[in-house]
């Protein structure tokens, strides 16, 4: 298995860093728009706020002619360039701010893509690169909006376009009967609209041409999720609103990226656990990255992961211990991985310490001359790994019981 390359796909890490800064960028909002309409006595600010949004929607729909819905999802969700144009009015009066508003409004026409790129969720600082050149209107762009609309109209949840827009910004220069046609496609496998919206929110490949050049793998990667997500009824067990499809979506890319173009779709009884691993997609991509940096080889750690993928299911710390202990005070390489990868399914604490310790402690007491592998030590069951504490000795239960035997029985 090859590695996957640079020009298929983003790391997922740098699909995490965009995610946390447009998260981040409402909290810098709400403490920069505060700063920005200081001049407004507290008891106001928030009749003032939404006194300037409702005359933005206005403005937006019967001024500029956008519809009203996304007008007044592009004046909701713009509290940062909202509140830039409130600090330039001046002194503030409650009887006439509203009058004053929408006057400024119609004599000082704003730069609707500022508006329009903030309140799908882009953080400020990437506007400046993102606005077009000697551009102010919707109308003077072919498709930006257009597009916009028609991916909302299908369930893309406005303020996250964004998301979208920064992975594949090409996606916005199609013309909306392209888009509508596209999403349609994607539904003739089966999926339902939040479903395709998870997908092309983690995959924004697929908004590919058909006959392009990853035709044949968008239809190999969309094949392969319909297997999962009905086939073996992943549905099932998935809440049915976007953000939990988003994420399952995330948290296959992580194998999918491992897996590259085959592999991914051939294991589906591993796919249908994804939504019961522990963690976000994130944080899979840092316990695999953990597991990378260790020294396992990539080929091998995808072969490892797709064979134990419960093993991305406990922190990269857990990882680490288990790790360090395994090659510092067992002795062993990373290379025992390779042929007995559930070693990291076991719990350290309880397993695999007291196991080790228990051997190493017979066969220093000269009662083991049986030289056991770390997978039979680990392994067996409680029950065979008690009768063979008895073999070695019949005291050695009691010993083992006493002495190294940790988990707290149930009373």
């Amino acid at each position: 298995m090859n590695e996957p390359s640079k020009r298929q796909r983003k790391p997922c890490t740098a699909y995490s860093h965009i995610m946390r800064m447009m998260l981040f960028t409402r909290h810098l909002c709400s403490s920069s728009c505060a700063s920005k309409i200081s001049k407004i006595p507290s008891r106001y600010k928030k009749v003032a706020v939404s006194q300037a949004q409702q005359a933005l929607t206005d403005y937006l729909h019967a001024t500029r002619c956008l519809p009203y819905a996304f007008a007044d999802q592009i004046a909701k969700n713009s509290f940062l360039s909202l509140s830039n144009l409130i600090a330039k009015l001046g002194s503030f009066s409650p009887s006439t701010f509203s009058k004053t508003f929408d006057k400024f409004l119609r004599y000082n026409p704003i730069n609707e893509f500022e508006f329009f790129f903030e309140s799908i969720g882009i953080h400020h600082t990437h506007l400046p690169a993102l606005l077009p050149h000697n551009k102010f209107f919707f109308s003077e762009d072919g498709s930006l909006l257009d597009a916009a609309c028609a991916l909302s109209e299908f369930g893309f949840p406005w303020d996250r376009l964004g998301l979208l827009y920064m992975e594949s910004s090409s996606v916005f220069s199609m013309s909306a009967s392209d888009l509508k046609g596209r999403l349609c496609w994607f539904k003739r496998y089966g999926f339902s609209n939040v479903q395709v919206v998870g997908i092309c929110f983690a995959f924004p490949f697929v908004f590919g041409g058909e006959e392009g050049q990853l035709g044949s793998e968008i239809d190999g990667l969309l094949t392969s999720l319909k297997l999962v997500f009905l086939d073996f009824d992943l549905a099932g067990s998935v809440e049915g609103n976007v953000e939990a499809w988003h994420e399952v979506c995330r948290k296959i890319k992580v194998f999918y990226d491992l897996n590259g173009d085959k592999g991914f779709g051939e294991n589906a009884v591993t796919m249908k656990i994804l939504s019961h691993l522990h963690g976000s997609s994130s944080e899979l991509q840092q316990r695999f990255d953990c597991l990378l940096h260790s020294g396992i080889e990539f080929s091998k750690l995808s072969k490892l992961v797709r064979i134990r993928p419960k093993i991305l299911s406990q922190s990269h710390e857990i990882i680490e211990k288990k790790i360090n202990f395994l090659c510092k005070e067992m002795g062993s390489s990373i290379e025992l991985l390779d042929t007995f990868p559930a070693f990291l399914c076991f719990d350290l604490e309880n397993r695999i310490k007291p196991r080790y310790r228990f051997h190493m402690w017979a066969i220093e007491k000269g009662l083991c001359t049986k030289n056991y592998s770390i997978a039979s030590m680990i392994a067996t069951s409680d029950k065979n790994f008690v009768a063979r504490t008895f073999k070695i000795h019949p005291a050695a239960p009691k010993h083992w019981f006493e002495q190294f035997y940790l988990r707290k029985l149930l009373v």
